[in-house]
């Protein structure tokens, strides 16, 4: 999938096409307001009709290969070195989104796997069937 990115393109646009694709992942956008490079819960973007140009000012226009064959870590660079983009990949688990920090070497299609394996019911095995005898 490509994905366009311009000054005007809100978060819940490039949001909705990546989970059109992955629906078990998210991404999650950072602005690192102390500049220390380590993204902390308070600088997660929770407004989703923020505009990339109101966290980085003027964005040049670009788009962004995502396939599936590719690593977190790949995505969350590209992000970084194109767009300047501060970019976290979130992989559901049950009604959870975990960041997939400590597996971002796995590729996005892996993540989806378990995403989708982590969000699916369990089924329980059904009890043998049985009769009291006197």
């Amino acid at each position: 999938m490509e994905i366009h990115i311009n000054s005007n393109t809100r978060i819940a646009e490039l949001q909705s096409a990546f989970r059109t694709e992955f629906p078990h992942l998210k991404l999650g956008f950072f602005e690192d307001r102390n500049h220390d490079k380590k993204l902390t819960a308070d600088e997660l973007l929770k407004d989703e009709r923020t505009t990339l140009s109101s966290i980085k000012g003027a964005l040049s226009n670009g788009s962004l290969i995502i396939e599936g064959n590719m690593t977190v870590e790949e995505l969350e660079f590209g992000f970084l070195r194109q767009f300047n983009l501060h970019v976290q990949v979130f992989r559901k688990s049950g009604g959870n989104w975990l960041a997939t920090s400590s597996t971002d070497e796995w590729t996005l299609n892996e993540q989806e796997l378990r995403g989708r394996e982590m969000s699916s019911p369990v089924e329980a095995d059904e009890p043998e069937d049985y009769q009291e005898h006197e």
